[in-house]
């Protein structure tokens, strides 16, 4: 286990890569700096733990299939954790960052006010329901892929809906209802999802 004090001014990328740390945390006091891939690859990681004050966290905190728990301290107003699924807010709009890829809850639910970023679902081991809001128009590239438990996906109402490369080896994926709002879906969106065996289309294509 490592814990940050509040003296730390900054982490490099790749810092603790492929480390055999279970857990991280930051003082709820202090800001430091930390780069992209500072915590990527580490295949004991269980729980992280976001400072009150940290507003200049740049990790996804990607590639670590034991992270089951995400915290934030209380009152941080650029970052939050719900149901261990962390969001960065740019502006007045929040993002998803990382949904722990061991966490309990089997369900995600996108919510009204938050909008995906790249690989934020990737590899979320114990992800079962996905549920998509009528607010994002798009599943952009490589976000749910190596979903392995996925299989409910409900897309959200948007107009013009597209389905990018996005569910890559979802392999307990059976059945997928694609509404009429979806106008496109992009080359290998579900590939090698080897489960799959029928789409519906609303619209009475298939």
């Amino acid at each position: 286990d490592i814990v940050f004090t509040s003296s730390l001014e900054s982490i490099s990328g790749a810092a603790f890569s492929s480390s055999a740390i279970r857990s991280v945390t930051f003082a709820d006091e202090g800001n430091p700096y930390v780069a992209s891939a500072a915590f990527r690859w580490m295949g004991e990681l269980e729980s992280f733990h976001i400072g009150s004050e940290m507003s200049d966290f740049h990790d996804d905190l990607d590639y670590n299939p034991k992270l089951a728990t995400i915290t934030v301290g209380e009152g941080n107003t650029h970052y939050k954790a719900v149901e261990n699924v962390l969001y960065s807010r740019y502006s007045s709009t929040w993002y998803v960052i990382r949904i722990a890829q061991n966490r309990a809850e089997t369900s995600f639910t996108l919510p009204d006010d938050a909008f995906l970023t790249s690989y934020c679902g990737f590899g979320a081991l114990t992800l079962k329901t996905l549920i998509l809001s009528d607010n994002e128009n798009r599943v952009p590239d490589y976000r749910f892929s190596h979903c392995e438990s996925l299989t409910s996906i409900t897309f959200g109402n948007h107009e013009n809906f597209e389905i990018g490369y996005s569910f890559y080896n979802c392999t307990a994926l059976e059945e997928i209802i694609i509404p009429s709002n979806v106008k496109s879906i992009a080359q290998c969106a579900f590939e090698e999802c080897g489960a799959l065996r029928t789409v519906i289309f609303e619209n009475g294509y298939d």
